[in-house]
């Protein structure tokens, strides 16, 4: 049998040749339109996971926390604790966020600042005034700026000094003390002092030669967060959280995010109304609200959703047409032998041989074509070239059905 099939391949190879071809440009096509999808949803992925989903902590009416209202009392002792992971209250917001931006102040003098005169004046050009406690550059000012890129840091040390507990700050550099380490008094509450290592200065131009507008009158001493907490403990005074803000770590975890949210916050109304919240502390409503802008990855998902939908209507096309080609073309390579197929049944071969012998003629050239095709891109989709071949088959095995069951007479007549 293998020899029969073989042998009338190379009487007709023209006919086996195209079908080999037809096969592989369907292949190709097939193939080419899956990986055109998978290359777009890998890029509405790459884009769904890089969109950031920040929040903050706001006031009722969705105004942020800043220097001149801070969140103060029991919540806002409680409140950094919640995201840090190092509160005496859990929730799943520190394993939930990244690029925390925590900020506290408090007032302070250097011990060896000179005093200004009578008149007022300031001899000493730098007044430090101000100890401002930070988790990253980006908390030390309400709106973004080029602080980062303004400090410079001293040997062995970067910003990640910032989220230690260690007693180390940032000046300004043009502060004419000392720079190894710096003395400063806390002027709220009880006084206390202490020591800082100085481990980096900030400036307050660009590379531009031009002034940051929210760096050029201010001369703050910065130090990492933890360490303004413990400073705050020190002193017995409450704590004022000017700012907290973050992003979600992993975009895939918002809604469990949101519900983390719900037990410790509102959700901002421009009204400011109050929001009833049963919790231990003695509130009869929520103090803060948070702000969650998810706006640019709801965009995307509508984006993802529309994509996706046109590309599964394309594919589907695509595909129907492909596989219905390929039917119609096994019922026309068929149709066009029904002579031999009908001297075959004249000689006396069963309609089931006729059928098998036929069958795996075009399904080798089904197969060499997949190949041909499938090795040029690369084999994917693997389920949909099997599937259309199965469906190139199916119309074969109809065609040959329908002539191995017709009249033999009837079947030469309209041959000849």
């Amino acid at each position: 049998m293998i020899n029969r099939i073989l042998r009338r391949c190379t009487r007709k190879p023209l006919t086996c040749l195209a079908v080999i071809l037809f096969v592989a440009v369907l292949t190709v096509i097939l193939c080419f339109l899956n990986r055109s999808q998978e290359e777009e949803m890998q890029h509405l992925k790459d884009t769904y996971e890089s969109t950031p989903v920040e929040f903050a902590v706001t006031w009722l009416d969705g105004t942020r926390l800043n220097d001149s209202a801070p969140a103060s009392g029991h919540m806002a002792d409680i409140l950094p604790g919640l995201f840090l992971g190092n509160g005496r209250y859990k929730s799943a917001f520190s394993n939930l966020v990244t690029d925390l931006q925590i900020r506290m102040s408090i007032w302070c003098r250097p011990n060896d600042q000179k005093e200004p005169a009578e008149d007022g004046i300031l001899y000493d050009p730098i007044l430090i005034d101000k100890l401002v406690g930070i988790t990253s550059s980006d908390a030390a000012f309400d709106q973004p700026t080029e602080f980062g890129d303004l400090i410079e840091w001293f040997d062995g040390y970067d910003e990640s000094i910032l989220l230690t507990d260690d007693f180390v700050c940032i000046v300004p550099c043009d502060y004419n003390g000392p720079m190894d380490e710096i003395k400063l008094t806390m002027s709220l509450g009880k006084e206390f002092s202490c020591t800082f290592k100085v481990v980096g200065q900030y400036a307050k131009k660009n590379n531009d030669n031009e002034y940051n507008p929210y760096v050029q009158y201010r001369y703050d001493v910065y130090c990492p967060y933890l360490t303004m907490e413990y400073i705050y403990l020190r002193v017995n005074w409450p704590n004022e959280v000017q700012r907290l803000t973050g992003k979600l770590a992993n975009n895939d975890d918002l809604e469990k995010f949101r519900e983390a949210a719900a037990e410790w916050f509102a959700a901002p109304n421009p009204e400011g109304e109050p929001t009833p919240w049963e919790n231990p502390f003695g509130y009869e409503s929520y103090p803060l609200a948070m702000d969650i802008d998810d706006s640019q990855l709801d965009g995307l998902m509508r984006e993802m959703e529309k994509s996706m939908t046109i590309n599964r209507i394309a594919s589907t096309l695509v595909f129907i047409l492909s596989t219905g080609a390929g039917f119609l073309t096994g019922f026309l390579v068929i149709r066009s032998r029904k002579r031999e197929i009908a001297l075959m049944r004249t000689l006396g071969n069963s309609n089931g041989s006729v059928c098998l012998e036929f069958g795996l003629e075009q399904l080798l050239c089904v197969v060499l074509g997949v190949i041909l095709g499938g090795s040029y891109a690369l084999w994917k989709p693997i389920g949909q070239l099997s599937l259309f071949a199965g469906v190139y088959m199916a119309g074969l095995c109809l065609a040959l059905l329908i002539f191995v069951r017709s009249n033999l007479l009837s079947t030469m007549k309209e041959d000849e």
